[in-house]
């Protein structure tokens, strides 16, 4: 197995935060109505088929995760600046399930530092 996507030691029983678990069971009815699962496209989205929409592919780079339960990696992209932009949507592109669970988006202040590869993400004011 390449040393870049391993798979964790656990794949069961693992939550998301916010949701009750086990999902299904009695003392979680009604509480998990936020939760929608359903997988849809953008392909209803007009926005996405106007020829004046431009797209841009952000990804991480092979990158080796310890088989820990939780993992935090943030790296910056540099957008174009040649004028302003407006994000109309997004979505993950997710080479391993088994290891991805989710992606946060943010912008940032310029005087973020760089960081071309993907490491440990580092809240300001926390270590």
């Amino acid at each position: 197995m390449s040393p870049f996507f391993r798979i964790p030691d656990r794949v069961t029983d693992i939550t998301h935060p916010g949701v009750c678990d086990p999902y299904d069971s009695p003392q979680c009815q009604g509480r998990n109505q936020f939760v929608n699962c359903e997988v849809d496209k953008f392909d209803q989205c007009d926005a996405i088929d106007d020829p004046a929409i431009r797209t841009l592919d952000l990804r991480f780079p092979p990158t080796q995760i310890p088989a820990t339960e939780t993992n935090y990696y943030c790296m910056t992209f540099n957008l174009p600046s040649d004028q302003d932009y407006h994000i109309v949507a997004n979505e993950g592109i997710i080479d391993n399930a088994n290891v991805v669970h989710h992606q946060l988006i943010y912008a940032c202040e310029s005087d973020v530092p760089d960081r071309s590869t993907p490491g440990g993400c580092v809240e300001k004011g926390r270590n």
